[in-house]
Parts: structure tokens; sequence; C-alpha cells
């Protein structure tokens, strides 16, 4: 489970977040009224699909044993201007020596990422508002 605490004591918009043992912030740009104190939402969103792709990468590699030197994943965000829509741009570099048929292979599994299938179908998602007298 992942668990978001925001007290009204705290910076208007940090959020801590718990995961499992570990703990970090969000919150939102001084432009956008926060402190700046950590990514933005969209910005941990952007860095899953990051860290995903690569790792989804690595792993596959790692299994196949082929050899490779980096693998580098930048993704940038792309929002409109009036922040409803957005979509995600998604370069993989890879530092290799693979034949024609490994690197479209390599390409079938950056975009086998669980992060970019949930991106790129969408998802349900179920809401419940639990009413605490204050």
């Amino acid at each position: 489970m992942v668990r978001s605490v925001l007290q009204a004591s705290d910076a208007p918009y940090k959020a801590k977040v718990d995961v499992r043992s570990h703990e970090f912030f969000m919150d939102e740009p001084k432009e956008l009224e926060g402190q700046d104190e950590g990514p933005t939402p969209m910005e941990y969103l952007a860095g899953s699909l990051a860290a995903c792709t690569s790792i989804t990468l690595r792993m596959y590699l790692d299994r196949k044993k082929w050899v490779f030197e980096t693998i580098e994943v930048n993704v940038i965000n792309n929002r409109s201007e009036d922040r409803k829509d957005v979509s995600f741009d998604v370069e993989v570099r890879v530092k290799a020596n693979f034949d024609d048929k490994q690197w479209a292979r390599v390409m079938h599994i950056i975009k086998a990422c669980p992060v970019h299938k949930l991106l790129s179908k969408g998802t349900e998602i179920s809401v419940v508002l639990i009413k605490m007298a204050g």
C-alpha cells in the first residue's frame, strides 16, 4: 500500500508519501504556490515511466545475457497550457553492439514495461471517501 499524508500545518502542497519502508515528499513548484521541496506528482509519474523502462529492459538483457554498456531513459512530460492534457515522450539510449533483430526486440521490450502499458491503455480507479469528524 502507498499512503500520502498532508497535514493542515504542512507547507501548502507538500505531501509525504510512505511506501513499504521508504518515505519521500512531493510538492508543487513555487509558481504554483508550492514550496518546491520535492518533485511534483506528474514528475514522479514520469520518473516511474523512466525507471520502469530501464529496469524492464535491464531484466530482459540480463536474462538473455546480451552485453550492454549503459541504458539511459529520458521522459518529457508534455502538459497542455490548461494542464488538462498530458503526454509523454520517451527517449531510450542503449549503448550496445546488437544486430538488427536484437534492436527490434529491445524496442518491443521497451514498450512492455508495466508502467508504459498502464499509461498507454489507462486504468480504472476506485475511490472511497471516509468522513472523519474534526
